[in-house]
């Protein structure tokens, strides 16, 4: 049977953005692991989490987009037992939890690098982003889990939801849980934390660049605390050391060049994910207002573009992923 031309140009748009993103995130983790190879560096924590998240785009690419790219071409029949109907739902769901999940993981881990430099030096900085990034694996299973309960396979062998096509509260409130719960509360927690990340550069940069704005009496007067006196004088010993200065410099510049990839990512990731779950919500309380090609066009463009992010801002700051 004949696909319709609008069905047909969803499934080779899902099918060429299903193959770029394969082969672009292979091609992201061959960039990590075989710079780090050549420099004899170990994988640094960012770049761990970045696997990660290379990671969730795979399983995007191959699970979400691959079986849907199935079910629409067999659509109304689904080629299966009900079990299986359940479980492609619930593998389908899995990434769209865990690529913001990990989101957070990073935003977290950088605030806890940046913000709290002590504590990271005291511990094994491997153990944080490993801990970090089983939570959210580890979240993004538990939220699936809905999915085998909403999803069944009718007497015509239509993989269908239990809610059905209409308006009903079981439907509004499984999608407004399911946007608040992978798209809002994961960008409110990351924006928070870059909030005081960017606080915590900028305070930085400030401190930096106070010895040579004010003069000696002013400092004295405003900061006479051994605290502020101790800061200073650790200052002029770095600003005295060429060696140390030029590190410094190197330090603070991969510090900011890491706050820009994966702050960038996330401001990204937001503003991609808005139409996707804003038309969710309100097909879910008015499907009147949107008709169905719509949807389907925005869910067949907007969820590839979201596995694309990384790889376009990746490849823009390569410098970081080959671990100079």
């Amino acid at each position: 049977m004949a696909l319709h031309p609008q069905i047909l140009f969803i499934v080779i748009h899902m099918t060429a953005v299903m193959t770029l993103a394969i082969f672009g995130n292979l091609f992201l983790v061959l960039i990590i692991v075989r710079g780090n190879a050549i420099i004899r560096r170990r994988i640094s924590p960012v770049q761990l989490l970045l696997l990660h998240t290379c990671a969730a785009d795979l399983l995007f690419a191959l699970l979400s987009l691959g079986t849907e790219i199935l079910i629409i071409i067999t659509y109304p029949h689904f080629g299966g037992p009900g079990w299986l109907c359940q479980v492609v739902r619930y593998l389908q769901m899995f990434p769209l939890y865990a690529s913001p999940f990990l989101l957070v993981a990073i935003s977290a881990d950088r605030f806890q690098a940046i913000c709290r430099p002590l504590e990271n030096f005291r511990r094994n900085r491997f153990k944080r982003p490993n801990c970090l990034a089983s939570a959210a694996w580890t979240l993004a299973l538990i939220c699936s889990l809905p999915q085998l309960l909403v999803w069944y396979k009718t007497e015509n062998g239509e993989c269908a939801t239990i809610y059905g096509r209409g308006v009903t509260l079981l439907k509004t409130i499984y999608v407004i849980s399911f946007n608040t719960i992978a798209w809002l509360l994961p960008s409110i927690m990351a924006a928070s934390f870059y909030y005081c990340v960017c606080k915590a550069v900028w305070a930085s940069n400030f401190s930096h660049s106070f010895d040579t704005q004010i003069s000696p009496a002013t400092k004295l007067d405003v900061f006479n605390s051994k605290s502020f006196q101790t800061q200073f004088y650790l200052e002029r010993i770095r600003r005295g050391s060429g060696h140390m200065k030029r590190q410094t410099t190197e330090l603070d510049r991969k510090r900011v060049q890491t706050v820009r990839l994966t702050m960038t990512i996330i401001v990204c990731n937001f503003f991609l994910w808005a139409p996707f779950c804003v038309v969710n919500v309100v097909q879910a309380l008015a499907p009147r207002l949107l008709s169905k090609h719509l949807k389907q066009t925005i869910d067949a463009s907007v969820l590839p573009v979201i596995s694309q992010l990384s790889i376009a801002v990746y490849w823009s700051h390569a410098e970081i992923l080959r671990g100079k």
